[in-house]
């Protein structure tokens, strides 16, 4: 749903899929684990639906991380 507003605001949106969720555990500093997501920023001159449509997806992916670092 969140990806078809997305491209739906923009087409050119859709360089933004596939939606980017990471984790690794950091060089050099065993068992510390970064968990994160590429974050969907929209540009200044992105239209209105461009801006709320990725700032749907952003809570998505913020939402997702929060849950699997509980």
């Amino acid at each position: 749903k969140l990806s078809r507003q997305a491209m739906e605001a923009n087409p050119l949106n859709i360089g933004f899929c596939p939606y980017v969720v990471f984790l690794y555990e950091a060089a050099g500093q065993r068992g510390v684990i970064v968990v994160g997501y590429r974050v969907p920023t929209a540009t200044a001159k992105s239209s209105k639906a461009t801006r709320a449509a990725l700032a749907a997806v952003d809570r998505m992916l913020g939402e997702i991380i929060r849950e699997a670092v509980k």
